[in-house]
């Protein structure tokens, strides 16, 4: 059977791991290829195509050897692999029944470290009851003891107390009654003194009172005296068209009657609401505004000589 290029250059080989490059095997053949077909497109090239398929056959043939000799590697290779693994799985039941046993005595001194453990758990279980009974015991003991001197300590206090109450009430009484005799004493001496000074008051005032009655008395005999005098000189200047009436009588009410104004400073006045005051003002200049004057002083100055302030 003749081959072609396609058949060249479509050939395919079995791979082995000790072979040539199938890279370089399908480059080579590809150019044989390539070769064949410029052979066959000439007559010229007619022997060199023959030569090319001797080549191909001999290559063909390395092939075949190639891959019988691969096979034959291969073969050679499983068989070294099935042996290694045959050994390799034997050592490794050989150790795993060498851990086997490393792990039976294992459990064999864990189920001892067990049985001793749990020997002294219950040793300690045993001695730790027991401990607590007698510390129950104890302690009901001392709880018996302390509850039989806390009571006399209680009846103890609740006595001191008691006493220290009664001692404390009857000082308490003393001093209270110390207190209220105190404050008796305090009350009737600030009473007696505000009495005193309540009676100094009020002879102060009756004193202040009589004075200013006395004193009273004497500024209306001043004024008495004085409105006689501008009564007197009120009909003289009617007799004498050439006396002034308004510096005689420096005042009139509405009637025409001379009137003293001792307060011209009174809103209440009706001698000062109607019209202005014009009596001290016009009496500063004359002798009777003067002597008016000096008598209210003296009299004034007698009713509050002596006076406490």
């Amino acid at each position: 059977m003749a081959l072609t290029p396609d058949d060249i250059e479509k050939r395919q080989f079995g791979t082995s791991r000790k072979g040539y490059s199938p890279d370089e095997v399908k480059r080579f053949l590809a150019e044989v290829a390539d070769a064949q077909r410029q052979t066959e497109a000439t007559p010229a090239f007619a022997r060199l195509g023959d030569e090319v398929a001797s080549v191909l056959e001999s290559v063909h043939r390395s092939a075949e050897s190639i891959t019988t000799s691969a096979q034959t590697d291969a073969e050679q290779t499983r068989a070294e692999a099935d042996a290694y693994a045959i050994e390799t799985r034997a050592k490794a039941e050989r150790d795993a029944a060498d851990h086997f046993a490393a792990a039976a005595d294992d459990r064999a001194a864990a189920k001892r470290a067990r049985d001793a453990a749990e020997a002294f758990a219950a040793s300690e279980t045993e001695r730790i009851t027991q401990a607590k009974k007698e510390s129950e015991e104890q302690a009901s003991s001392v709880l018996a003891d302390a509850q039989a001197r806390a009571e006399q300590v209680t009846s103890a206090a609740e006595a001191q107390a008691a006493a220290l109450l009664d001692d404390a009430e009857t000082r308490s009484e003393a001093q209270l009654g110390q207190a209220e005799d105190e404050a008796r004493r305090r009350s009737t001496t600030v009473i007696a003194q505000a009495q005193g000074r309540l009676d100094k008051l009020l002879s102060a005032e009756r004193d202040v009172h009589d004075r200013l009655v006395a004193a009273s008395a004497d500024i209306r005999v001043a004024i008495g005296r004085v409105a006689g005098r501008q009564a007197a000189e009120l009909e003289l200047a009617t007799e004498d068209p050439t006396i002034d009436i308004d510096r005689v009588a420096p005042w009139n009410d509405a009637a025409g009657a001379a009137v003293i104004d001792l307060d011209p400073n009174d809103p209440n006045d009706p001698n000062d609401a109607d019209e202005p005051w014009r009596g001290p003002a016009s009496m500063a200049g004359s002798a009777q505004g003067d002597a008016l004057s000096r008598m209210v002083n003296d009299a004034v100055g007698n009713a509050l000589k002596g006076l406490q302030p």
